[in-house]
């Protein structure tokens, strides 16, 4: 809520009328009027990276389905060439089991 404070003299006299006005942000409700629910577009996995040996990395087309984890995080948004960076596992605590995914995590859902 704000407050507008408007100050007038009024004419011919040496008194000031002082009106202040209250502005309220307005919900507007339009009855029977239900929100778009849009279907929301799921993440998709294109590329598996694997780290083989120290040195080696390896970059194959996904097989693996984002429904088949437990959690999977957005480490990078466009991170190349407007696909995201992903990491899926199943258990927090062994992180060392999860993958890297390359692919889009579009609205973030999982089908």
């Amino acid at each position: 809520m704000s407050t507008t404070l408007t100050i007038k003299r009024k004419q011919n006299r040496s008194s000031l009328v002082i009106a202040t006005e209250k502005h309220y942000m307005t919900n507007l409700i339009v009855l029977g009027d239900q929100k778009n629910k849009s279907p929301k577009k799921p993440i998709e996995f294109l590329s598996l990276i694997s780290i083989i040996g120290r040195d080696d990395v390896d970059v194959e087309t996904a097989s693996s389905n984002p429904c088949g984890w437990k959690n999977i995080e957005l480490i990078c948004k466009n991170y190349a060439s407007n696909l995201d960076l992903l990491f899926a596992y199943n258990d927090a605590d062994r992180r060392s089991d999860g993958v890297l995914f390359i692919g889009r995590w579009n609205d973030g859902v999982v089908e």
